[in-house]
């Protein structure tokens, strides 16, 4: 249910600074009338998708309304990756994309009108298609390339990737299965074997735009007799290049231009001799996050287990909107009809949450780095500094906890450097939370 608010409340600009939350009563008596015995909202999406097509404005309004929500959470996003570095708020991109104020004019023409124009529900989802334009606004890049960044595209990014990169992106880094990084390095190949060569033929160079549908089509050709359709390859292709971007954010404080090659053997010269010390602290530093994602995913696996209701869909909202958008739990209490501030902490539960992913970490950290110490250190002088190594350990994983325990008093000051919220956020995204 909290899903379907977004498609009769509005975000817009709040000439006193940020943003803020309008009801439409349009769109809600509009889908209170039509709509009612839905509570799906990719469900509801399609039906006022088709009453769109059909000329009802009402259903445009609705539609605008999702818009503004998308607009948001990209803006959000890219800020908490670059906003620091490059000194710029969330506000500050908002300001040239968050345009529309809700009216039914025919005359007025904001992003959202002109995103559902464009919108071909054939070739991707609402969410996927607002994302990318808002990310293409001419005047937003502008605004980027006066900050001295510049944003490579999903495209670029999937140009530049072997398969051999991509597997071992999403082994070491995100910890997919074998299955499923056979099946990302097939998308990737489909989308070399099409769009890139395309590209080479056509000696095209400057920003790669998104695949058209015809070369979409031709990746399902590809791929046969695998059974896909266009829009799952768009959104295969999305979601590997969006883990390519993170990682990329990782080695990198910043992206290039787009045909500005990365001199990544530059960067990191090879050693003939690898130091033994050095070895163990990037096996450290890989297991550190492994036992963290994969404490977080227990975790909020058992605390949903636990709920029941509208109360699993309000609880991964709410984590989202904290740390994945930076809104305060006073807010978050508004736009989940929570009442009160107190009511997010209760359901969240953030202090027991903390504990318990610091609980999960330690025991598969002191595990993994008790048996790989004893390649580094002689195992009679491992026995000896065992109390030591615990309590280095939790040492680190009270720092990272205590970290994220401050900055959640105050999320508009979250930084980048973060770890626990980084992951915990990436993890919501990933699973569609």
């Amino acid at each position: 249910m909290d899903d379907l608010v977004k498609y009769w409340t509005l975000i817009c600009i709040n000439p006193a600074g940020g943003y803020r939350t309008e009801k439409s009563a349009i769109a809600h008596r509009y889908i209170t009338q039509n709509y009612s015995h839905i509570s799906e909202s990719q469900h509801l999406q399609q039906q006022l998708v088709y009453a769109y097509q059909q000329g009802f404005t009402e259903a445009e309004l609705c539609l605008r309304c999702f818009i503004s929500h998308c607009t948001l959470e990209e803006c959000s996003s890219i800020a908490r990756q670059f906003g620091e570095y490059y000194q710029f708020h969330q506000f500050d991109l908002l300001s040239y994309v968050l345009d529309d104020d809700g009216s039914l004019s025919t005359e007025y023409s904001p992003l959202s009108k002109r995103i559902l124009a464009s919108y071909n529900p054939a070739i991707a989802t609402l969410n996927t298609w607002a994302t990318r334009l808002v990310r293409q606004h001419p005047e937003l890049n502008q605004f980027f390339k006066q900050q001295g960044l510049f944003l490579k595209s999903d495209w670029a990014i999937l140009n530049s990737t072997t398969s051999k990169q991509l597997q071992r992106i999403l082994k070491e880094r995100f910890y997919w299965s074998a299955e499923t990084i056979q099946t990302a390095i097939l998308y990737l190949e489909s989308y070399h074997a099409v769009y890139l060569n395309d590209r080479i033929a056509a000696g095209s160079q400057g920003r790669c735009k998104e695949p058209t549908s015809e070369q979409l089509q031709r990746m399902v050709e590809y791929l046969q007799p695998k059974i896909v359709s266009p829009n799952q390859i768009l959104n295969q292709l999305l979601a590997i290049a969006h883990c390519l971007r993170q990682h990329r954010l990782n080695r990198y404080q910043t992206e290039s231009i787009e045909d500005k090659a990365i001199q990544a053997k530059a960067e990191h010269p090879s050693h003939s001799e690898a130091d033994p010390a050095e070895e163990f602290l990037n096996y450290y530093r890989a297991q550190f996050l492994k036992c963290l994602n994969a404490s977080l995913e227990i975790v909020i696996h058992d605390y949903t287990s636990r709920l029941k209701g509208q109360k699993v869909d309000q609880f991964l909202t709410a984590l989202k909107l904290l740390y994945c958008q930076r809104v305060t739990m006073t807010q978050i209490a508004d736009q989940l009809d929570l009442k009160r501030q107190d009511n997010v902490a209760r359901l969240l539960k953030l202090k027991t949450l903390r504990a318990d992913v610091g609980l999960h970490m330690l025991k598969g950290l002191k595990q993994d780095i008790r048996e790989t110490a004893q390649t580094f250190i002689d195992p009679e002088r491992l026995t000896q500094f065992a109390e030591a190594i615990d309590l280095a350990l939790r040492d680190q994983v009270d720092a990272l906890l205590e970290k994220d325990a401050q900055q959640s008093k105050t999320p508009k000051a979250y930084q980048s450097n973060n770890l626990f919220a980084e992951q915990l956020c990436a993890l919501l995204n990933h699973s569609g939370a």
